[in-house]
């Protein structure tokens, strides 16, 4: 379900259980999820300690437009979302990104949820 994202993350997240990720000082991790039309995603993530940058995107399969900013980035402590892959024809793949490269000495440790 979820690939490791760049910059040395630890721990991808499982869809469908609570896991812990640590996103290293200046680095990020990524969660890709395949969705088929008419499926619907819903996270939580809870930040052990300050903020982090987080964003949502789903990428739609052969869309002239490829990508439908669901979540913009922003730095936030703690996040619920939701997204419903409702209007597309086709599936696609919605990235959850978790970005700490405005920290240049301390690690983030996440609690994450992702359900489908």
């Amino acid at each position: 379900a979820g690939s490791g994202g760049g910059g040395g993350s630890r721990v991808g997240a499982r869809v469908g259980g609570m896991v812990r990720i640590v996103v290293p000082a200046r680095g990020f991790h990524e969660e890709r999820i395949s969705m088929q039309r008419a499926a619907k995603v819903s996270w939580a993530f809870l930040v052990d300690s300050g903020d982090i940058g987080f964003s949502a995107v789903f990428l739609c399969e052969g869309a002239a437009t490829p990508a439908t900013p669901v979540t913009p980035l922003g730095r936030c402590a703690s996040v619920e979302g939701e997204y419903m892959n409702a209007t597309e024809e086709k599936g696609g793949t919605l990235v959850l990104k978790w970005d700490n490269s405005h920290s240049r000495l301390r690690n983030k440790g996440l609690t994450v949820v992702i359900n489908k």
